[in-house]
């Protein structure tokens, strides 16, 4: 009798660790689990980040072209200026030749 006793005791023992150990790998599990969402979060942040940098070199490249197209339609616009200034003058010497014929006429 004590010793049927004895063998569930000693059964119920085992049950009892059996369940301790699966608790604790169901515990192990759920971290793993944790750390892998954990990982799919900072790989998508990586993204992100990756998507954000490369935007922000197609804007500074925008940026950069949009000085190179300002500069140039500042030359553009110096050399009509004195394109118009060499029209300007051009008049000027012509008038100027005019009026000193008349004068020796």
């Amino acid at each position: 009798m004590l010793q049927h006793q004895y063998l569930q005791v000693n059964q119920l023992q085992r049950l009892y660790q059996l369940a301790n150990q699966l608790a604790h790998q169901y515990l192990q599990a759920n971290q793993l689990a944790h750390q892998y969402l954990q990982a799919n979060q900072l790989a998508h942040q990586y993204l992100q980040a990756n998507q954000l940098a490369h935007q922000y070199l197609q804007v500074n490249q925008l940026q950069r072209l949009y000085q190179l197209a300002n500069q140039q339609a500042h030359q553009y616009l110096q050399v009509n200026q004195l394109q118009h200034l060499y029209q300007l003058a051009n008049q000027l010497a012509h008038q100027y030749l005019q009026a000193n014929q008349l004068q020796h006429q």
